[in-house]
């Protein structure tokens, strides 16, 4: 199984990853800090709202749910992804 790796070991060629956000502050959807108190009491959740799946364009990082850039020039260091976690490849089905 793959191990988590930092992210400036990040392949240059096309592909897909989970990316973490290790320093990451989380948001609700009103756009209002996570409590503490939120985190304690849905820990797997948020463990969730620290990855998403993204694809390398060759040239960025791609969110796989908004198909924005995830390293924006705007984009705060806290905000960006700390390690990358290459995709398995997926099971075989009989079509």
């Amino acid at each position: 199984m793959a191990e988590w790796q930092d992210i400036a070991s990040a392949p240059r060629e096309r592909c897909a990853a989970l990316l973490y956000y290790a320093n990451s502050i989380l948001k609700d959807v009103n756009g209002q800090d996570v409590t503490q108190a939120a985190l304690t009491q849905y820990p797997l959740r948020a463990q969730c709202w620290k990855h998403s799946l993204a694809v390398w364009d060759g040239e960025a990082w791609i969110d796989g749910d908004t198909g924005h850039d995830v390293i924006e020039d705007w984009t705060l260091p806290e905000d960006r992804p700390t390690h990358w976690l290459p995709l398995p490849t997926p099971p075989e089905t009989n079509a």
